[in-house]
């Protein structure tokens, strides 16, 4: 799945910098692994329960579904997107199918 293009952002040819992130989700109790493409992967770190705050209350009318929570790391805000609402049901229920399609 294009990050850009579940945004509504412009399609970008894919670089050297272009990675895809892997992660683990369940659709009908089977466990389903998904490739997210983003532009680039800066750093991947670790971070504690206690770096972890709510997401602010902006003030503005912005679709904030996409935001689970803010983290504080090193002097640094670091986003946390929710996975969940980037990636709909519709989308693992096609990928699911996808996967059961490919296996044969």
């Amino acid at each position: 799945i294009d990050l850009r293009l579940k945004f509504n952002l412009e399609k970008q040819e894919y670089d050297a910098r272009t990675s895809i992130i892997v992660i683990k989700s369940i659709v009908n109790q089977a466990e389903v692994y998904i490739g997210i493409i983003v532009d680039t992967v800066l750093e991947v770190i670790d971070i504690a329960p206690g770096q972890i705050e709510d997401r602010p209350s902006f003030g503005v009318d912005m679709d904030m579904d996409y935001i689970k929570a803010m983290a504080k790391v090193d002097e640094r805000v670091i986003t946390l997107l929710d996975i969940d609402h980037v990636i709909s049901k519709d989308d693992l229920i096609q990928i699911n199918k996808s996967n059961k399609q490919a296996a044969g």
